[in-house]
């Protein structure tokens, strides 16, 4: 089985000196458990800088990669993902249109990882199909009125309301939509040799992106597990594997 972990700093909270420690720290506990080759972690890199980082992201991407260096995990793919907004409000916002991430790998399994030879990792972007005539890939950008605030004290405010409080800058970093998601993930297994279950472990739960961006892949090998709400989503066919092997003296065969 293939395990390809996700991380995003953007999430609030998540750049904490305790939490960042401890999301680095699974980071590492997992790729360096079990075939360490097919184990890989998405980690997207903050879009703003905290008041207290004096230079700026740069700041904040030493810490994390500081952090993955300590636990030997190999932080040297990049990529970065394009995206935009309706045609409405493209032009009333001069907030930059990418975001920058790594695929993180023990460093010991950087000649031999099977996700290093993706489309993501080669490339360092998701690539078009159809690039010259239809241009680069890029995600669409949800509406702030289609955010949610999961950390609001009040059930109400969850909801999708027009004249509710304006999310943060933090809050709207960490809601890029599930088709952005979806296209990372496609363009990490691309041109890959995984044939396997992939089981794909969503770190920082958040409003749960990922959790829609998994079954609306084109590849029907992806399961999630979220070791935030320890949720675990199969797909049908995955399903009805893993019952049939419940049945008695089928035990341990899946």
């Amino acid at each position: 089985m293939y395990v390809l972990g996700f991380v995003d700093f953007n999430c609030p909270n998540a750049r904490m000196a305790s939490k960042s420690e401890m999301l680095t720290q699974g980071i590492s506990l997992v790729n360096d458990c079990g075939n360490m080759e097919k184990n890989a972690c998405m980690v997207l890199m903050p879009d703003l800088p905290k008041d207290s980082s004096v230079r700026g992201l740069w700041d904040e991407e030493r810490k994390i990669i500081e952090n993955l260096f300590s636990y030997k995990q190999d932080v040297e793919c990049r990529f970065v993902d394009l995206f935009t907004r309706e045609p409405r409000s493209e032009n009333r916002s001069s907030s930059r249109r990418f975001s920058q991430g790594r695929l993180v790998v023990n460093a010991e399994t950087k000649g031999t990882n099977e996700w290093l030879d993706g489309e993501l990792a080669i490339y360092g972007r998701p690539v078009g199909r159809q690039e010259g005539s239809t241009g680069a890939p890029t995600s669409v950008l949800p509406r702030v009125s289609a955010m949610l605030f999961p950390e609001a004290a009040s059930p109400e405010q969850d909801l999708k309301l027009a004249d509710r409080t304006r999310p943060s800058p933090e809050q709207s970093c960490a809601q890029k939509g599930s088709a952005r998601l979806e296209l990372l993930l496609e363009s990490a297994l691309r041109y890959t040799k995984i044939s396997g279950p992939v089981m794909v472990c969503n770190y920082t739960g958040y409003v749960e992106e990922l959790g829609a961006a998994v079954p609306q892949s084109r590849f029907n090998t992806l399961f999630l597990a979220n070791c935030f709400s320890c949720f675990l989503w199969l797909p049908p066919q995955m399903l009805s594997l893993s019952m049939e092997c419940r049945k008695p003296g089928r035990l341990g065969e899946f």
